[in-house]
């Protein structure tokens, strides 16, 4: 696997594993408050961190396979939108479960990039560049989940996640 893409790799397996502790530690009332900085109940930021990953997947592997000419830029309020609609109500099981598998099937996809795909221009990044900025969105939820569950700010695995995020926005 391209080094490029091996860091996305892990950083998918770390951030999905703290993801899936931290939903654990969970009671179902903490999973339906409302976290402040997003307006999304915990269950809904699951279920879009869960929705984040089935959906960059296909682009992912259109990338991979066909390259930046026939990229289509990502609509983020469309995701959005769809992870409350269709996602929200979904038991956190089933979600983790799907969550496992979107990470599985991005590594998968990863393995099969070559070089001269990884570093191929993609606007002002490369395709690799691209990919593994995709798999820092999760990361960026950390905060929020931190919000939620005051107990677990001093957490070992949560302090780690949310001091591995890298907050800022595209372009600073």
């Amino acid at each position: 696997m391209e080094p490029i893409l091996r860091a996305a790799a892990d950083r998918l397996i770390h951030h999905t594993a703290y993801l899936r502790y931290v939903v654990e530690q969970m009671t179902p009332e903490e999973l339906e408050q409302t976290c402040a900085a997003t307006g999304f109940t915990m269950r809904e930021t699951l279920a879009h961190c869960v929705l984040w990953l089935e959906w960059i997947e296909p682009p992912a592997r259109k990338l991979i396979a066909e390259g930046a000419e026939t990229f289509e830029p990502l609509d983020d309020d469309a995701m959005n939108a769809a992870a409350r609609e269709r996602l929200g109500a979904i038991a956190v099981p089933e979600l983790l479960e799907r969550m496992a598998a979107a990470r599985d099937e991005l590594i998968a996809a990863f393995a099969g990039a070559t070089h001269a795909r990884t570093v191929e221009p993609l606007g002002s990044d490369s395709i690799g560049a691209t990919l593994l900025r995709w798999t820092t969105h999760l990361e960026r939820h950390a905060l929020d989940f931190a919000e939620t569950l005051p107990e677990l700010r001093y957490d070992s695995l949560l302090l780690d996640w949310t001091l591995s995020a890298d907050y800022r926005d595209e372009g600073e």
